[in-house]
């Protein structure tokens, strides 16, 4: 049917966050795109603005999916992705109520967001101490979605503002006006969380 061909709207099973002592399944709906959709996508080269690779090495590079800001899919706030295109930098919203320059390694960092929960420790050390000058990151949007490929030009820098102070400038390779379908990139969906390194195997 058109549906599965083309695009439809689909039932799709959700857990429900707010329930913390069951596994309810909530209901909702999404339009996806059908197998006939997918494949003219991928056969369609991608609209955006590409840069010169220079001197990037894939075959040395590091490579990091990152979420800056909310999902296209789930019409989340993209202020965040707007602004690191415009300013040339990425930006990480754990560990912001903290300056991490001169926290070199996750047990220092661990004993300075002692409030925190494990889950941000790692991630804020990640960004600080992980991702280095050279490495590439994939902004994705959701976890079958990317937008914008950037290469890291600098280290951390603390912007000591309101929320996302942890800042690492880049260089934006290319920036898509439509995001791409992972398939293009990887063989498996992104995992949720905001930063992580992504193994070669899978690209």
């Amino acid at each position: 049917g058109y549906e599965s061909f083309i695009e439809g709207i689909r039932p799709v099973l959700s857990s429900d966050s707010s329930d913390t002592e069951s596994d309810t399944q909530q209901i909702r709906y999404e339009c996806q795109d059908g197998v006939f959709k997918k494949l003219c996508k991928l056969a369609t080269p991608p609209k955006g603005q590409m840069r010169s690779l220079g001197d990037l090495d894939l075959e040395q590079s590091t490579f990091w999916k990152m979420s800056l800001g909310g999902s296209t899919a789930t019409n989340s706030v993209n202020e965040i992705y707007d602004e690191c295109i415009e300013n040339s930098y990425i930006l990480m919203g754990y560990g912001s109520k903290y300056d991490l320059a001169g926290y070199d390694n996750i047990e220092s960092i661990q004993e300075l967001m002692k409030d925190e929960s494990v889950h941000a420790v790692k991630q804020a050390h990640l960004f600080k101490n992980e991702v280095k000058v050279g490495d590439v990151i994939i902004a994705s949007d959701g976890q079958t979605k990317f937008r914008g490929i950037a290469r890291v030009t600098g280290e951390y820098k603390y912007l000591n503002r309101v929320w996302f102070d942890c800042m690492s400038p880049v260089e934006w390779l290319i920036e898509f006006e439509e995001s791409q379908p992972i398939e293009r990139i990887s063989k498996i969906k992104f995992a949720r969380s905001t930063l992580y390194q992504l193994k070669k195997s899978a690209l």
